[in-house]
């Protein structure tokens, strides 16, 4: 890919943010532009395109853009017959949050196992009681750890796809103790 020279970003960034970005690439105009209705015309000269949304149409209207990356990891939405076969090289940010995304699954699971949104709400209610609440999800005696919390060692956790995220779930999980199963669309060695 030639040398760039102008990069449009298509969502918000802070000052420092940006002037990281510059004092790293001095040759490279970076510009900030979140209103969707700009974006053609700060698209004008721009090579490259960090965000989106990219459709046909905007991308006939830019003849220089060769480079779009997606804000997603995802990117099967984007492509349509026309931009799959044009040039331009899309690139995504699959992995990117793998780790922050499976210690997310992991701190709801905890909530989850520990009754927090239920605990949180008997709290903002000034209602402090021991009995365990009949909302409460029931397990056998032996899982209890107390009256309101669920112990995550030794449940199984079944993970539905081993992409960068369900591995890093399953790495997360296993060092709490939980059986991991998983299952995955292509078989084979990871």
């Amino acid at each position: 890919m030639a040398k760039l020279s102008r990069v449009v970003v298509t969502f918000g960034m802070t000052d420092q943010q940006l002037s990281r970005l510059t004092t790293a690439f001095p040759d490279i105009e970076f510009v900030v532009c979140t209103d969707r209705e700009q974006l053609p015309e700060q698209l004008q000269g721009a090579e490259a395109l960090v965000g989106g949304p990219l459709t046909w149409e905007l991308l006939a209207s830019c003849p220089h853009l060769r480079w779009m990356q997606s804000n997603s990891a995802g990117v099967d939405r984007l492509l349509t017959p026309e931009l799959v076969e044009h040039d331009i090289i899309i690139t995504n940010y699959s992995g990117a949050q793998a780790s922050n995304m499976a210690e997310h699954i992991m701190a709801m699971m905890f909530a989850f196992a520990r009754g927090l949104p239920l605990l949180i709400r008997r709290q903002m209610a000034n209602e402090w009681t021991t009995q365990p609440p009949d909302e409460f999800p029931r397990l056998p005696p032996t899982r209890y750890f107390s009256r309101f919390t669920v112990e995550l060692s030794r449940q199984t956790l079944a993970i539905v796809g081993l992409g960068q995220v369900g591995r890093e779930l399953a790495k997360d999980a296993k060092g709490v103790g939980m059986r991991v199963l998983g299952s995955r669309r292509r078989p084979g060695a990871l």
